[in-house]
């Protein structure tokens, strides 16, 4: 193999590595469903901050939806803001639409027709997806550079002292 299609095969793998780990910027969707007054299932169970949500809330009282009740979302602690909706109302089926962002870390106040239902927790990514991308990308690098540099110092001295016997 020539460098010249070692490198282009190294930047191709690399691409497809970012490409792979980076974030889609699409909207995650977070499902809430509340029974009776409290959450009974929210799925992720987790929300992290700086992410885009489409949020559903379906409201159901003893089995049958919830028509016209005002879901809302404040802030209760930390320093975390809501970007987007904040409320939004039941339709005939139970459920309630919120297109939102948290920036910040915190908690947020679920509401149902101004009761406090839950809090929500709003975390911090342990590291970004671009930045795992980069560390991904870097790390591909690495190997495939070490993995040349063993093939054409120590190993092919190897092969070709071999060779000659």
């Amino acid at each position: 193999m020539t460098r010249f299609s070692t490198v282009t095969c190294l930047l191709l793998i690399s691409t497809l590595l970012f490409l792979t780990i980076a974030s889609t910027g699409a909207a995650e969707t977070v499902m809430i469903e509340i029974q009776d007054g409290s959450i009974a299932s929210m799925t992720p169970p987790e929300l992290l901050q700086n992410r885009d949500y489409q949020i559903t809330v379906k409201v159901t009282k003893q089995g049958n939806p919830v028509q016209a009740a005002k879901v809302e979302l404040s802030s209760s602690g930390g320093i975390v803001t809501i970007v987007g909706d904040s409320s939004a109302t039941t339709g005939s089926d139970g459920v309630a639409l919120l297109k939102t962002k948290f920036d910040g870390g915190g908690t947020v106040t679920l509401r149902l027709d101004g009761n406090k239902v839950d809090q929500l927790f709003i975390y911090y990514e342990s590291i970004p997806p671009l930045a795992a991308g980069l560390v991904g990308v870097v790390l591909v690098l690495l190997v495939a550079s070490l993995g040349y540099l063993v093939y054409t110092g120590p190993l092919r001295w190897y092969l070709e002292e071999h060779a000659r016997k």
